[in-house]
């Protein structure tokens, strides 16, 4: 999550900052990168985006997966 996360907010502040010609190219590339990362976990982007869907409306999970991405960082 962590990775994807920072990924994210690399590739927004590259978008924001690109030529307008270049914007598409960037998003595509993004799009790829954010893939990849999902992938290099052993996740598919379908099972990550469940895992956030049901972190988003169960506060039980969320709470659980963030104690893991804490315990991680440590």
């Amino acid at each position: 999550f962590e990775q994807v996360a920072s990924l994210k907010q690399d590739y927004q502040q590259r978008i924001a900052a690109a030529a307008p010609a270049d914007k598409e190219r960037i998003l595509n590339e993004a799009v790829g990168a954010l893939k990849k990362a999902v992938n290099d976990q052993g996740l598919s982007v379908e099972e990550y985006d469940s895992i956030l869907e049901v972190a988003q409306n169960d506060p039980d999970v969320r709470e659980k997966i963030r104690q893991r991405i804490r315990a991680s960082i440590q």
